[in-house]
């Protein structure tokens, strides 16, 4: 018994010219049907706003996503603690435990979708290594769009290559230190009572107040 050849699916050509036109002929056009409310927003690109029960389950998860999200985010912040480049270490070194100015710097922070390398809350400070890929034109494109989404947030970034962390630190920190000094808030002279109150030693009462201090005495 032979096997019967399986039929190959071939593509035929669309009729063209007259043999478009004939075919056409045979053919009446369905009937078109009015759009649901769906198929409406679908075909002006507006999707109707969910009210009411479904409005709630909507942002109930997004909730949980963007919960789930930041999650990945600290998970993956910790991983990165377990595996610092030589450079990232060596800063660390003076950056912990507030050795450097007394500003308490974290490392590995996560700020929304970013992990900063080491970040001061206090000050909105990000410190970030670059290695050799951020010599790149994209990678300095998304560094760039990175600095710009953090700004938005009140942090500023200070970037320094691994090359000079290594080499340099000297001067890295010295760089460092001179942010700090301009970004740190300056002290505003206290009054008379505040320096009363700093020395532990108070004005004399005077006049009236002398005199019923005094009497209770």
């Amino acid at each position: 018994m032979q096997d019967t050849p399986t039929p190959q699916c071939k593509d035929t050509p669309l009729p063209l010219g007259e043999d478009a036109r004939r075919a056409g002929e045979g053919v009446s056009e369905p009937t078109p049907q009015p759009l649901s409310q769906r198929d409406r927003g679908l075909q002006q690109n507006v999707f109707p706003l969910p009210s009411g029960e479904d409005a709630q389950r909507a942002g109930e998860g997004a909730r949980c996503e963007a919960k789930l999200i930041s999650l990945r985010i600290r998970n993956y912040a910790r991983q990165l603690r377990k595996k610092m480049t030589h450079a990232e270490c060596l800063l660390w070194q003076y950056l912990r435990k507030r050795r450097f100015n007394t500003e308490k710097f974290r490392r590995q922070h996560a700020v929304g979708y970013y992990i900063l390398d080491f970040y001061c809350h206090e000050l909105k400070l990000a410190i970030e290594l670059d290695g050799n890929q951020h010599s790149e034109e994209n990678q300095r494109e998304y560094d760039l769009q990175r600095s710009e989404a953090l700004a938005s947030l009140g942090i500023s970034v200070l970037r320094f290559s691994n090359y000079w962390v290594l080499n340099k630190i000297d001067l890295v920190l010295i760089d460092i230190e001179n942010y700090i000094l301009k970004a740190r808030p300056t002290p505003q002279p206290l009054s008379q009572r505040e320096r009363g109150f700093q020395q532990n030693v108070f004005p004399l009462p005077l006049g009236e107040d002398a005199q019923r201090a005094g009497e209770g005495e």
